[in-house]
């Protein structure tokens, strides 16, 4: 390159580099064309916009976490009172009709079989297995700022407390099920 006259260097430079800064300098006016007022408010609110979108779906996955997490509890609670259950021995057993009847309020008495046979298929128990605690703790609700310059965080707060406000009556065992119990 260092023997080649001056003319092919111009040339070159009028074949390859010309035209690459051109387009730059085209590109980059046609973003200034582009990037009038009204353009970059419609931008604005498009990202406004997605980050609404992005904040819903955030608060759905939290009150699914929740929704999953009292459905975990109850079926925990459910399998440990199913191993008491277990470790009980039966007392004695009943037929269904005997139960049927009872629960009708057609029979005064049963009779209670000591010993299993083809005909008494139910169990009897002395005592029932002990109750679990499905006391669930919930998160802190979001404090709501009346003075607060963005609504969307208002919303979100909003959203949140409602999911948890909607998991709490879906447990009707938690302390305080009302709409702002603890």
């Amino acid at each position: 390159m260092m023997d080649a006259p001056i003319e092919d260097l111009f040339a070159l430079a009028k074949e390859v580099i010309l035209p690459v800064v051109w387009t730059k300098k085209k590109a980059r006016q046609k973003f200034q064309d582009a990037a009038t007022p009204e353009r970059l408010l419609e931008v604005a609110e498009y990202v406004r916009e997605l980050e609404r979108q992005r904040d819903d779906i955030r608060t759905a996955l939290v009150a699914s976490d929740l929704r999953i997490s009292v459905a975990e509890k109850r079926t925990e609670a459910a399998e440990e009172k199913l191993v008491e259950l277990g470790r009980q021995e039966p007392v004695g057993w009943m037929t269904d009709v005997e139960i049927d009847e009872l629960h009708r309020g057609i029979a005064d008495e049963a009779y209670i079989y000591r010993h299993l046979d083809t005909s008494s298929t139910n169990p009897l128990f002395t005592r029932p297995a002990p109750a679990v605690n499905l006391a669930i703790k919930y998160p802190a609700r979001k404090t709501i700022d009346p003075y607060c310059y963005d609504q969307g965080q208002n919303q979100r707060a909003t959203g949140f407390n409602e999911a948890i406000d909607e998991v709490r009556s879906l447990n009707p065992t938690s302390a305080g099920s009302g709409k702002h119990g603890k």
